[in-house]
C-alpha cells in the first residue's frame, strides 16, 4: 500500500550556480545486463572478485555474472535493499530502506537485523555501509522524515534531516552527525584515517576523519558538484588502463540525476511554493533525465576521472563499481546494469 507523504518543512538556502558542464555525447562501447525484480539502487563487487551484487526493487538481492548476465537470487529482504556491503567476516551488509542494516550469513543463508534504530529514532531510509579493519561499521541514513519511498520531500525541503551512524565492534551504536544533507554512498579512505560520504543534496562528498591528530574533522573534498552524488563505491584498483598498467587506487560515485537550477531556486522562494510542488501527484513533479553521469576520486578525494554521456533506455545512475577495466552502473529507474568500458 502506498503510504501518505509526510508534510513538507521547507527551509531557506542559497546554493552556489551550479557549475557549466559540456553537452553530453551519445557514449559509446556500452551493453546493458536485465534484472529480474525490477531496478537495482546499488550495485557492487562481490567477494570472489568475479560476481555483482545488487538489491532489485521488489525485495530481493541478486549474484549477477557480469559476463553472461546470469543471476540466482541470494537472499530477499522482505523489503527494499538499498547499498550494500561484503563484510570482512564474509557476510553480506545490506541497507535496506524499510528494516535498516541487516546482515546476510553467506554460508547459513540466515537473515537478521543489525541495527534497526538509534537514539530511538527507526533506521528507515538506510541508504549506506562500510566498515573499518576491526569491524567498526558507518552508516548512513539519508532521512529521518521521509522514507525511501518519498526521497523527494528531503530534497525538496532544503532541509538536512540525514545522519551518521557508527556501529562499535560490541554492537553499540553511536549517532555521529545529525542534520546532514541526504547522507548517501560512504567508503573508508584507503589509510583507513578518514572516510568519505556523499551529500546528496548538497551536492557535495564530505571527509570525516575518524583516527589521528585530525579525528573528528569533517571538510568537503568536491563542492558545488553539477549532479546529485549518490552511491559511492569501496576504493578499489583492480582495473587496467588504456595502457595495459594497473590502474590507481579509486573510488566512483554516481550522480541520480543532473543539478537542477529550478531545485535551486525554490531554496530561496517562500516554502508555500515548494509545498505546492510537494502536492503535486509524483509524475508530475518535474525530474531532469536523460544523462549518465558519474566520477572517480583518488584517496584524497580529488575527482581524477568523468564518465558522462547518453544511453538510449538508461539514465540517472544511482550507484557505480569497476571490475576489470568496466564500469557498471546502476538506476533506481530501470531493471537493467549498465556496462561502460573504460
Amino acid at each position: 500500500m502506498k503510504q501518505t507523504k509526510p508534510p513538507l518543512h521547507p527551509a531557506h538556502r542559497t546554493m552556489p550556480t551550479a557549475p557549466p558542464v559540456p553537452t553530453a555525447a551519445p557514449l559509446t562501447g556500452t551493453r546493458t545486463i536485465p534484472l529480474i525484480g525490477g531496478p537495482a539502487e546499488d550495485v557492487i563487487v562481490d567477494s570472489d572478485g568475479v560476481h555483482l551484487l545488487a538489491g532489485v526493487d521488489d525485495g530481493g538481492v541478486l549474484q549477477i555474472d557480469p559476463t553472461t548476465g546470469a543471476a540466482r537470487r541470494i537472499t530477499d529482504t522482505g523489503g527494499r535493499p538499498l547499498g550494500l556491503l561484503t563484510a570482512r567476516d564474509g557476510a553480506l551488509l545490506i541497507c535496506d530502506a524499510d528494516r535498516g542494516l541487516l546482515r546476510l550469513d553467506r554460508t547459513t543463508g540466515d537473515l537478521a537485523v543489525l541495527v534497526g534504530q538509534a537514539e530511538a529514532i527507526p533506521l528507515r531510509f538506510c541508504s549506506n555501509v562500510t566498515e573499518e579493519a576491526d569491524g567498526t561499521l558507518w552508516i548512513t541514513q539519508s532521512s529521518t522524515r521521509f522514507g525511501f519511498e518519498h526521497y523527494m520531500g528531503a530534497v525538496l525541503e532544503h532541509r538536512g534531516s540525514g545522519r551518521l551512524l557508527r556501529r562499535d565492534p560490541d554492537g553499540t551504536v553511536h549517532v555521529v552527525l545529525t542534520h546532514v544533507d541526504f547522507p548517501n554512498g560512504i567508503a573508508l579512505a584507503p589509510d583507513g584515517q578518514s572516510l568519505f560520504f556523499a551529500e546528496t543534496t548538497g551536492y557535495a562528498l564530505a571527509r570525516l576523519w575518524i583516527h589521528g591528530p585530525r579525528a573528528g574533522e569533517l571538510e568537503r573534498t568536491v563542492t558545488n558538484h553539477p549532479g546529485f552524488p549518490d552511491n559511492l563505491s569501496e576504493f578499489r584498483a583492480d582495473s587496467a588502463d588504456s595502457a595495459g598498467s594497473t590502474a590507481p587506487v579509486r573510488a566512483w560515485f554516481a550522480d541520480a540525476q543532473q543539478r537542477s537550477a529550478p531545485l535551486d531556486l525554490l531554496g530561496r522562494l517562500p516554502g508555500v511554493i515548494a509545498r505546492v510542488v510537494w502536492a503535486l501527484p509524483d509524475a508530475l513533479v518535474p525530474q531532469p533525465r536523460g544523462l549518465v553521469q558519474v566520477t572517480a576520486v583518488d584517496g584524497d578525494g580529488t575527482p581524477v576521472r568523468t564518465v558522462r554521456g547518453t544511453v538510449p533506455g538508461f539514465d540517472n545512475a544511482t550507484g557505480a563499481v569497476e571490475l576489470d577495466g568496466v564500469l557498471y552502473l546502476a538506476s533506481k529507474d530501470h531493471p537493467c546494469l549498465l556496462a561502460v568500458d573504460l
